[in-house]
Protein backbone atom coordinates (compact mmCIF):
# COMPACT_ATOMS: atom_id res chain seq x y z
CA UNK A 1 0.00 0.00 0.00
CA UNK A 2 1.00 3.49 -0.90
CA UNK A 3 -0.36 6.96 1.36
CA UNK A 4 0.62 10.07 -0.71
CA UNK A 5 0.43 12.80 1.14
CA UNK A 6 1.96 15.93 3.00
CA UNK A 7 3.04 13.86 5.90
CA UNK A 8 1.01 15.73 8.29
CA UNK A 9 -2.29 15.34 9.42
CA UNK A 10 -4.12 11.71 8.42
CA UNK A 11 -0.86 10.25 7.45
CA UNK A 12 -0.47 9.06 11.15
CA UNK A 13 -3.86 7.95 11.42
CA UNK A 14 -4.03 5.81 8.35
CA UNK A 15 -0.45 4.31 8.75
CA UNK A 16 -2.27 3.01 12.43
CA UNK A 17 -5.28 1.84 10.95
CA UNK A 18 -3.82 -0.39 7.72
CA UNK A 19 -0.03 -1.21 8.87
CA UNK A 20 -1.15 -4.29 10.96
CA UNK A 21 -2.30 -5.61 7.39
CA UNK A 22 -0.23 -3.91 4.78
CA UNK A 23 3.25 -2.98 4.30
CA UNK A 24 2.67 0.86 3.92
CA UNK A 25 5.34 2.97 1.96
CA UNK A 26 4.68 6.71 2.04
CA UNK A 27 5.39 9.76 -0.68
CA UNK A 28 5.35 12.88 -0.12
CA UNK A 29 3.35 14.94 -2.58
CA UNK A 30 6.38 17.32 -3.20
CA UNK A 31 8.29 14.29 -4.26
CA UNK A 32 5.66 13.69 -6.90
CA UNK A 33 7.14 15.66 -9.27
CA UNK A 34 10.60 13.68 -9.02
CA UNK A 35 8.86 10.26 -10.12
CA UNK A 36 8.14 9.05 -13.56
CA UNK A 37 6.95 6.21 -12.00
CA UNK A 38 6.19 4.18 -9.02
CA UNK A 39 9.32 1.98 -8.10
CA UNK A 40 7.06 -1.18 -7.68
CA UNK A 41 3.32 -2.20 -7.68
CA UNK A 42 1.01 -1.21 -5.04
CA UNK A 43 -2.59 -2.98 -4.40
CA UNK A 44 -3.73 0.42 -2.94
CA UNK A 45 -2.71 3.92 -3.45
CA UNK A 46 -4.25 6.15 -0.99
CA UNK A 47 -3.78 10.17 -1.73
CA UNK A 48 -4.70 12.60 0.95
CA UNK A 49 -5.07 16.08 0.39
CA UNK A 50 -2.95 18.89 1.27
CA UNK A 51 -4.75 21.58 3.29
CA UNK A 52 -3.93 24.17 0.42
CA UNK A 53 -5.39 24.34 -3.10
CA UNK A 54 -2.66 22.71 -4.77
CA UNK A 55 -3.91 19.38 -5.23
CA UNK A 56 -5.15 19.09 -8.73
CA UNK A 57 -1.36 19.12 -9.44
CA UNK A 58 -0.22 16.70 -7.49
CA UNK A 59 -3.36 14.32 -8.75
CA UNK A 60 -1.67 14.84 -12.44
CA UNK A 61 1.40 13.63 -11.27
CA UNK A 62 0.28 10.53 -9.56
CA UNK A 63 -2.02 9.73 -12.57
CA UNK A 64 1.01 9.63 -14.67
CA UNK A 65 3.43 7.59 -12.15
CA UNK A 66 0.31 5.19 -12.29
CA UNK A 67 0.51 4.84 -15.62
CA UNK A 68 2.88 2.08 -16.11
CA UNK A 69 1.30 -0.41 -13.08
CA UNK A 70 -1.91 0.59 -11.91
CA UNK A 71 -3.30 -0.16 -8.70
CA UNK A 72 -5.78 -2.40 -8.20
CA UNK A 73 -7.38 0.06 -5.29
CA UNK A 74 -7.78 3.96 -5.35
CA UNK A 75 -8.86 6.05 -2.34
CA UNK A 76 -9.06 9.51 -2.69
CA UNK A 77 -9.80 11.86 0.77
CA UNK A 78 -11.73 14.51 -0.53
CA UNK A 79 -14.15 17.04 1.53
CA UNK A 80 -17.75 17.95 2.02
CA UNK A 81 -16.67 21.03 0.74
CA UNK A 82 -16.83 20.25 -2.55
CA UNK A 83 -21.08 20.49 -2.49
CA UNK A 84 -20.61 24.01 -1.90
CA UNK A 85 -22.29 26.07 0.86
CA UNK A 86 -24.62 28.26 -0.55
CA UNK A 87 -26.32 25.52 -3.27
CA UNK A 88 -27.87 23.54 -0.40
CA UNK A 89 -28.07 25.86 2.66
CA UNK A 90 -30.89 23.90 5.15
CA UNK A 91 -31.41 20.84 3.13
CA UNK A 92 -30.05 16.63 3.05
CA UNK A 93 -27.14 16.29 0.49
CA UNK A 94 -26.43 13.14 -0.80
CA UNK A 95 -23.98 12.00 -3.18
CA UNK A 96 -26.34 12.29 -6.23
CA UNK A 97 -26.59 15.69 -5.57
CA UNK A 98 -24.39 17.87 -8.02
CA UNK A 99 -21.33 19.55 -6.51
CA UNK A 100 -21.60 23.85 -6.69
CA UNK A 101 -18.28 24.29 -4.88
CA UNK A 102 -18.00 28.15 -3.45
CA UNK A 103 -14.45 27.91 -1.91
CA UNK A 104 -10.93 27.43 -3.69
CA UNK A 105 -10.25 24.29 -1.82
CA UNK A 106 -13.81 22.95 -2.11
CA UNK A 107 -13.02 23.62 -5.86
CA UNK A 108 -9.67 22.44 -5.98
CA UNK A 109 -11.21 19.18 -4.96
CA UNK A 110 -13.80 18.59 -7.28
CA UNK A 111 -11.31 18.97 -9.82
CA UNK A 112 -9.25 16.08 -8.61
CA UNK A 113 -12.22 13.81 -7.71
CA UNK A 114 -13.50 14.53 -11.89
CA UNK A 115 -9.96 14.01 -13.08
CA UNK A 116 -9.69 10.35 -10.76
CA UNK A 117 -12.75 9.25 -12.44
CA UNK A 118 -12.29 10.18 -15.90
CA UNK A 119 -8.43 8.52 -15.53
CA UNK A 120 -10.29 5.11 -13.55
CA UNK A 121 -12.19 5.01 -16.85
CA UNK A 122 -8.84 4.59 -19.11
CA UNK A 123 -7.49 2.43 -16.55
CA UNK A 124 -10.23 -0.56 -16.09
CA UNK A 125 -10.89 -2.77 -13.96
CA UNK A 126 -9.32 -0.31 -10.62
CA UNK A 127 -11.51 0.60 -8.13
CA UNK A 128 -12.01 4.17 -7.63
CA UNK A 129 -13.35 5.27 -3.69
CA UNK A 130 -13.66 8.53 -3.18
CA UNK A 131 -14.58 9.57 0.68
CA UNK A 132 -16.38 12.97 1.53
CA UNK A 133 -15.49 13.75 4.73
CA UNK A 134 -16.96 16.21 7.16
CA UNK A 135 -14.52 18.48 8.92
CA UNK A 136 -11.97 15.94 10.73
CA UNK A 137 -11.30 15.95 14.26
CA UNK A 138 -7.36 15.15 15.23
CA UNK A 139 -4.12 15.64 16.67
CA UNK A 140 -2.86 18.39 13.51
CA UNK A 141 -5.96 18.57 12.28
CA UNK A 142 -6.34 21.33 9.48
CA UNK A 143 -9.28 23.36 7.69
CA UNK A 144 -11.98 25.39 9.19
CA UNK A 145 -12.34 23.51 12.48
CA UNK A 146 -8.54 24.36 13.09
CA UNK A 147 -8.95 27.82 12.34
CA UNK A 148 -12.22 27.66 15.34
CA UNK A 149 -9.76 25.73 17.43
CA UNK A 150 -7.32 28.65 17.04
CA UNK A 151 -9.53 31.35 17.31
CA UNK A 152 -10.75 30.11 21.03
CA UNK A 153 -7.24 29.34 21.83
CA UNK A 154 -6.30 32.83 21.48
CA UNK A 155 -9.97 34.29 23.09
CA UNK A 156 -10.60 36.31 20.05
CA UNK A 157 -13.56 33.61 18.83
CA UNK A 158 -17.40 34.81 19.90
CA UNK A 159 -20.79 33.28 19.67
CA UNK A 160 -23.20 35.69 18.03
CA UNK A 161 -27.10 35.25 18.35
CA UNK A 162 -29.10 33.76 15.86
CA UNK A 163 -25.92 32.46 13.90
CA UNK A 164 -25.42 28.86 15.12
CA UNK A 165 -25.50 26.50 11.88
CA UNK A 166 -24.55 23.06 11.72
CA UNK A 167 -21.29 21.23 11.47
CA UNK A 168 -20.38 17.80 9.85
CA UNK A 169 -17.70 16.24 12.31
CA UNK A 170 -15.86 13.32 11.79
CA UNK A 171 -12.65 11.99 14.43
CA UNK A 172 -10.03 11.07 12.10
CA UNK A 173 -9.53 7.72 13.50
CA UNK A 174 -13.21 6.95 12.51
CA UNK A 175 -12.04 8.32 8.62
CA UNK A 176 -9.36 5.97 8.36
CA UNK A 177 -11.29 2.92 9.78
CA UNK A 178 -14.04 3.88 7.24
CA UNK A 179 -11.33 4.25 4.54
CA UNK A 180 -10.35 0.59 5.24
CA UNK A 181 -14.24 -0.69 5.41
CA UNK A 182 -14.94 1.04 2.03
CA UNK A 183 -11.35 -0.40 0.84
CA UNK A 184 -12.16 -1.95 -2.76
CA UNK A 185 -15.48 -0.63 -3.10
CA UNK A 186 -15.86 1.84 -5.97
CA UNK A 187 -18.76 5.13 -5.30
CA UNK A 188 -18.54 8.13 -3.88
CA UNK A 189 -19.29 8.45 0.54
CA UNK A 190 -20.34 11.22 2.23
CA UNK A 191 -18.53 10.94 5.49
CA UNK A 192 -19.39 12.14 9.24
CA UNK A 193 -20.84 10.89 12.47
CA UNK A 194 -24.01 11.32 11.51
CA UNK A 195 -24.93 13.89 14.19
CA UNK A 196 -26.27 17.50 13.66
CA UNK A 197 -23.77 19.36 15.30
CA UNK A 198 -24.77 23.30 16.21
CA UNK A 199 -21.91 25.11 15.92
CA UNK A 200 -22.19 26.81 19.75
CA UNK A 201 -21.82 23.32 20.87
CA UNK A 202 -18.78 22.55 18.44
CA UNK A 203 -17.08 25.47 20.15
CA UNK A 204 -17.89 25.08 23.67
CA UNK A 205 -16.52 21.74 23.39
CA UNK A 206 -13.50 22.45 21.89
CA UNK A 207 -13.12 25.59 24.56
CA UNK A 208 -13.55 22.92 27.10
CA UNK A 209 -11.33 20.76 25.60
CA UNK A 210 -8.43 23.64 26.03
CA UNK A 211 -8.74 23.90 29.59
CA UNK A 212 -12.14 25.28 29.55
CA UNK A 213 -11.31 28.40 27.86
CA UNK A 214 -14.12 30.79 28.09
CA UNK A 215 -15.88 32.31 24.73
CA UNK A 216 -18.03 35.13 25.11
CA UNK A 217 -21.00 36.11 23.52
CA UNK A 218 -21.76 39.27 20.99
CA UNK A 219 -24.65 41.80 22.12
CA UNK A 220 -27.50 41.35 19.81
CA UNK A 221 -27.31 45.22 19.01
CA UNK A 222 -23.39 44.69 18.31
CA UNK A 223 -24.79 41.54 15.73
CA UNK A 224 -27.26 43.60 14.61
CA UNK A 225 -24.32 46.27 13.44
CA UNK A 226 -22.77 43.77 11.70
CA UNK A 227 -25.40 42.45 9.80
CA UNK A 228 -26.48 46.13 8.61
CA UNK A 229 -22.62 46.81 7.72
CA UNK A 230 -22.04 43.21 5.89
CA UNK A 231 -23.86 44.84 3.05
CA UNK A 232 -20.99 47.17 2.57
CA UNK A 233 -18.62 44.71 3.49
CA UNK A 234 -18.25 41.49 1.82
CA UNK A 235 -15.93 39.62 4.55
CA UNK A 236 -17.98 40.04 6.93
CA UNK A 237 -21.37 38.95 4.71
CA UNK A 238 -19.21 35.73 4.15
CA UNK A 239 -18.34 35.39 7.96
CA UNK A 240 -22.04 35.36 9.15
CA UNK A 241 -23.03 33.10 5.67
CA UNK A 242 -20.64 30.67 7.25
CA UNK A 243 -22.05 30.70 10.83
CA UNK A 244 -25.33 30.18 9.98
CA UNK A 245 -24.87 27.61 7.14
CA UNK A 246 -26.79 24.15 8.03
CA UNK A 247 -27.05 21.49 6.49
CA UNK A 248 -27.34 17.70 6.72
CA UNK A 249 -24.93 15.58 4.68
CA UNK A 250 -26.84 12.12 4.55
CA UNK A 251 -24.38 8.91 5.25
CA UNK A 252 -26.78 6.03 4.38
CA UNK A 253 -24.71 4.96 1.34
CA UNK A 254 -21.70 4.53 3.70
CA UNK A 255 -23.57 2.38 6.34
CA UNK A 256 -25.12 0.27 3.39
CA UNK A 257 -21.42 -0.36 1.97
CA UNK A 258 -19.95 -1.06 5.67
CA UNK A 259 -22.73 -3.72 5.71
CA UNK A 260 -23.82 -1.53 9.56
CA UNK A 261 -20.79 -2.92 11.23
CA UNK A 262 -19.27 0.77 11.32
CA UNK A 263 -20.57 3.19 13.52
CA UNK A 264 -18.28 5.97 13.98
CA UNK A 265 -17.82 7.90 17.40
CA UNK A 266 -20.24 10.89 18.30
CA UNK A 267 -17.59 13.42 17.85
CA UNK A 268 -18.96 15.77 20.37
CA UNK A 269 -19.58 13.55 22.97
CA UNK A 270 -15.72 12.29 22.72
CA UNK A 271 -14.56 16.40 23.25
CA UNK A 272 -17.15 16.55 26.29
CA UNK A 273 -15.58 13.26 27.82
CA UNK A 274 -12.56 14.38 27.93
CA UNK A 275 -11.14 16.74 30.99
Amino acid sequence: MLIVSDRAFMESYLIEQFKPSYDVRLLHVDDLQHVASLSRHYDTVIYSPVAAASNISHIHRLCDAMDTDTPENLIFISSYEVYGFEAYRGMTVTERDVPHPDSPYGRDLLDCERHLIEWTKTHIPISLTILRPGEVIGNGMTGRIRKMTDRIANGIYMHLPDYDGTIPLIHAEDLAKVASCLHGKCGIFNINDGCMHRRREVADAIAHRLNDKRIFVLPRKSVALLKLISHMAPSIKKSLAAMSYEATYDIAAMTAATDNCFTPRDVLAYLNSKS
